[in-house]
C-alpha cells in the first residue's frame, strides 16, 4: 500500500508540460496563449487553460500566425489609404503594386479607411485577394494570393 502511495504521489509531482500559440488580428496585434503545468493534474489543467485561451483568441478575432496569410502592404491611416511600402518577396512585390498607390478596394468592397482595409486583407493563407488600386490616377486591378504571414514579415 506504501508503494502504491509513492507511486500515486509520484505521479503527481513528476512531469510537466507547456503549451504556447501565438496569434494575430487584422490591426497585426499579436497575443500569445500560453499555459504549463507541472504534475498530472497542472498538466491537465494547463491543456485546459490553452484550450480556453484558444476558444477566447478565435472569438475576438484572432488567428494562429501558422495560418495568417498576408499579401505584403503597409497602409497608411490618412483618409485615402494610401499604400506606404511594398514588402520584398510578397505578393504584392513585382505586380506593379507600388508605394503612392491609393487603395479603393478589396474584394468588390470600397475601402474607407486603414482599419476597414486591414480587416478587408486579412485572411487564411493560400486565399485569394482581389484589389483595386489607384496609380498615378489609372485604376488597376490585381488578383493575389496571401502567403504567410512568417514568411513576408519573419517570425514575431
Amino acid at each position: 500500500m506504501k508503494y502504491l502511495i509513492s507511486v500515486l504521489l509520484s505521479l503527481t509531482i513528476l512531469g510537466c508540460a507547456s503549451y504556447s500559440q501565438m496569434f494575430i488580428n487584422a490591426n497585426g496585434q499579436m497575443q500569445r496563449c500560453g499555459a504549463y503545468g507541472q504534475g498530472l493534474i497542472g498538466m491537465a489543467s494547463a491543456q485546459n487553460i490553452q484550450n480556453d485561451c484558444i476558444g477566447d483568441m478565435k472569438k475576438a478575432g484572432y488567428i494562429e500566425i501558422e495560418k495568417a496569410g498576408v499579401i505584403g502592404i503597409k497602409l497608411s491611416q490618412d483618409t485615402l489609404v494610401t499604400i506606404l511600402k511594398v514588402m520584398p518577396n510578397s505578393p504584392a512585390s513585382g505586380r506593379g503594386i507600388m508605394g503612392g498607390d491609393i487603395l479603393l478596394s478589396v474584394n468588390g468592397q470600397k475601402v474607407k479607411s486603414q482599419p476597414d482595409a486591414s480587416t478587408l486583407l486579412f485572411g487564411d493563407i493560400g486565399d485569394f485577394v482581389n484589389i483595386t488600386v489607384s496609380h498615378n490616377g489609372q485604376v488597376q486591378e490585381y488578383r493575389l494570393i496571401r502567403r504567410p504571414y512568417t514568411d513576408i514579415y519573419g517570425n514575431p
